[in-house]
């Protein structure tokens, strides 16, 4: 008994309608997927943190001496007098997680040599005794530098330089701001980004700059971390 014979034409008709259901349901799938293309995500945000991918030169920075100028020759031109700008492009926003930042901090005049009162806060907090003021924590290659509470009226600012560390119970030496979690655009320096924000939204509350400093605290890196009005979620 021989088998019935195929009728091409049929199995043209039926392949071309499978092509076709997968077109669309592809097509479905696309329509309604979601689109997150506009913000870069980080899950691993420490090793990212360790990519010195920053401007700064590769040669180490010293503290209180030329090289640091370098490091900050950015931050100690003018003076943020701005303080709402409207945005016509979109930033690429980098998704940033909450964490705590412990150091020492000081109020900061804009108004005078801000060259001067950084150094002065960076060699005061490398002096800074960390087993009897954050006990538990070796010091660490990363050093975050936090601008808050900027006030227009009396152009001052303060301004918190520590390690990420958190603890209950804090001594009169030392003081923690928490960094919140969302969305931030990734730039050099904060005040300089200040100073000329372009179109950027800044909210000019809690910014922070990341430093890779060595055992001498050398900088060999340094990266800004700004909120935008729409940078929450």
């Amino acid at each position: 008994m021989s088998l019935p014979k195929h009728n091409p034409l049929l199995r043209v008709l039926y392949m071309s309608l499978v092509l076709f259901m997968f077109a669309f349901m592809m097509a479905v799938i696309r329509m309604y997927w979601p689109d997150d293309s506009q913000v870069s995500e980080y899950h691993d945000y420490s090793a990212y943190e360790n990519s010195l991918e920053a401007s700064q030169p590769n040669g180490a920075v010293g503290i209180g001496n030329e090289s640091l100028s370098d490091a900050q020759n950015t931050q100690n031109n003018k003076l943020p007098k701005v303080l709402t700008k409207t945005t016509s492009n979109e930033p690429e926003l980098f998704r940033r997680p909450r964490f705590t930042v412990t150091g020492i901090e000081r109020r900061l005049n804009l108004a005078v040599n801000m060259q001067a009162q950084l150094e002065g806060l960076w060699t005061d907090f490398y002096n800074l005794d960390t087993q009897q003021y954050l006990p538990g924590l070796s010091r660490s290659n990363k050093v975050y530098l936090v601008y808050k509470s900027y006030d227009h009226d009396t152009q001052t600012i303060e301004v918190l330089i520590g390690y990420q560390y958190a603890m209950q119970k804090l001594s009169g030496q030392v003081k923690s701001v928490e960094l919140l979690k969302g969305k931030y655009i990734k730039r050099d320096s904060v005040l300089a980004t200040w100073d000329d924000p372009q179109d950027l939204a800044l909210k000019y509350q809690l910014d922070y700059e990341v430093y890779e400093v060595d055992e001498y605290f050398n900088i060999s890196s340094q990266r800004a971390f700004l909120s935008i009005n729409n940078g929450a979620y």
